[in-house]
């Protein structure tokens, strides 16, 4: 199975064209979105203010996570519970998105390349991404990736803060047009 990374549709000079979401709280507020326990029981909405631009996209990227609109949230509907879940935000003006909660991680293979770091350091940078055997033949089609066994950061229960997809999910945003997100192949 192949796996896509995640990222916002940049303009080549790095500037972005699409609407963006800011918080006026602390980045803090939202740590709970890295772990792996659902949250919809318990959550209640933070409210973010729109900056509008020149573009409206179906994908915001906002700190580390995606907030997706309702149309991106129907595309998921087949993935299994267990592996993802949407939390309603609140904006200013008003629009109905949903911040995006990957539930399921995995580690790196062995033949993975992260950039130069100690054992037991958290992972800084990725070269070459490689996933385990077990999960290219799985059903998994969202996730993010554990940090380092002993690393702080995955103590802590934090993982690295890309978001990959599967063929699948690739396959219907292309085929829905959904619009402000790219996808970097990852493996094969």
């Amino acid at each position: 199975m192949r796996f896509w990374h995640l990222d916002i549709d940049f303009n080549s000079d790095g500037s972005s064209p699409w609407d963006a979401l800011w918080h006026d709280g602390d980045d803090s507020d939202f740590d709970a979105l890295f772990g792996q326990m659902k949250l919809s029981a318990f959550w209640h909405p933070p409210h973010l203010r729109l900056e509008r631009r020149i573009r409206q996209p179906d994908v915001y990227g906002f700190n580390l996570f995606f907030v997706v609109t309702n149309k991106v949230m129907k595309l998921f509907s087949d993935i299994k519970s267990d592996d993802i879940e949407f939390l309603p935000i609140r904006t200013s003006p008003a629009r109905r998105l949903f911040i995006m909660h990957p539930l399921s991680r995995v580690d790196l293979d062995y033949n993975a390349s992260c950039g130069v770091h100690m054992p037991r350091d958290n992972i800084v940078e990725v070269d070459k991404w490689v996933f385990p055997q077990r999960v290219l033949n799985t059903k998994l089609h969202v996730f993010q990736v554990y940090q380092a066994p002993g690393s702080a950061a995955r103590d802590a229960g934090f993982p690295l803060d890309q978001v990959f997809v599967s063929e699948m999910i690739k396959q219907k945003f292309d085929s829905n047009q959904v619009r402000g997100i790219k996808f970097l192949p990852v493996s094969e």
